[in-house]
């Protein structure tokens, strides 16, 4: 129960650095924006061609690689802290 109780707690305190992180993978609020919708609405563009689609790739997946950060650094400061 403890680790939910603090998991939560980190979360709140975390605000700031989710910032931070988002600020390295968006350029600004419209494109962090943009991916959220790309998630939600299931678009995905997954091809192996040059780098034009390499971009368009990495635009449709950087939200879930952002919420994926989000979760590891909380993950990470509950097993630093719980023990």
């Amino acid at each position: 129960m403890m680790s939910h109780t603090l998991m939560l707690i980190l979360v709140m305190i975390n605000i700031p650095a989710y910032i931070g992180v988002g600020s390295l993978f968006f350029k600004n609020w419209q494109d962090f924006r943009q991916s959220l919708l790309s998630i939600y609405k299931n678009r995905y563009n997954f091809s192996l061609g040059g780098w034009d689609d390499f971009y368009e790739s990495w635009h449709s997946v950087k939200g879930f690689v952002f919420i994926l950060c989000c979760l590891g650094m909380v993950l990470c400061e509950v097993h630093f802290f719980s023990r």
